[in-house]
């Protein structure tokens, strides 16, 4: 099986939870990467955003650790997992369609989030990559 870790934003105010009719809840959300080598092809900057569907399929019984991961899909929110891609397929008007998304592996983990700004404050300059952490472990 091969697998990714992705690192992104959150897209969109909310997730999409649904549960299947075995049960199961799956939990669709997009994702922006940020890819500085790539060139945007209008205006010729290494400023390139890729868009991708993901899916979470939380296998944890407790239903309180189910909601702590979907509370983490929050817009704006940077969050990397590790993933794997899987084609969708299906047809559409006697077309044939597909689609690559990525399956959440594990947990998600939040490494950055900038709150959504109340009406007293102004908003964040979006920032151009993603952000730095300084390491705080001494070695």
């Amino acid at each position: 099986m091969n697998t990714i870790t992705l690192k992104g934003y959150v897209v969109g105010e909310a997730p999409i939870v649904n549960t299947t009719p075995s049960g199961a809840t799956v939990v669709k959300f997009s994702l922006s990467v940020y890819d500085p080598f790539l060139k945007n092809k209008e205006d010729n900057t290494r400023k390139y955003v890729s868009f991708f569907n993901c899916e979470n399929w939380p296998t944890d019984k407790i239903e309180g650790n189910v909601q702590k991961e979907i509370a983490k899909l929050t817009k704006g929110a940077y969050i990397a997992f590790d993933a794997r891609p899987v084609q969708d397929r299906w047809e559409h008007e006697g077309q044939k369609r597909s689609n690559v998304k990525f399956i959440v592996e594990g947990f998600i983990e939040v490494l950055h989030h900038n709150p959504r700004p109340t009406q007293q404050q102004q908003p964040e300059q979006a920032p151009d990559g993603p952000p730095t952490f300084e390491d705080d472990i001494p070695f």
